[in-house]
């Protein structure tokens, strides 16, 4: 993705939006829907509330296990 599309920076280094930021989230989860239906063959329902896949060939895409220790914290 071409993040020059999407963000700026002013001369003091501070970030400046050019589109906004929940445009550049649906564009993202678009092109993820996209791959993950390629890979499975077919389309499938998302979820218009929370986006969540629902099937689950797509679901089993959507994560993936990390190595002990290394686990994202949220």
């Amino acid at each position: 993705m071409d993040r020059g599309k999407y963000i700026l920076y002013d001369r003091d280094g501070k970030v400046v939006l050019k589109a906004p930021i929940d445009d550049a989230s649906i564009s993202m989860a678009m092109v993820h829907y996209g791959n993950v239906a390629y890979r499975i063959n077919r389309g499938f329902d998302i979820n218009p509330q929370t986006g969540k896949m629902l099937n689950k060939k797509a679901m089993k895409l959507w994560g993936r296990k990390y190595a002990k220790g290394w686990e994202p914290k949220l």
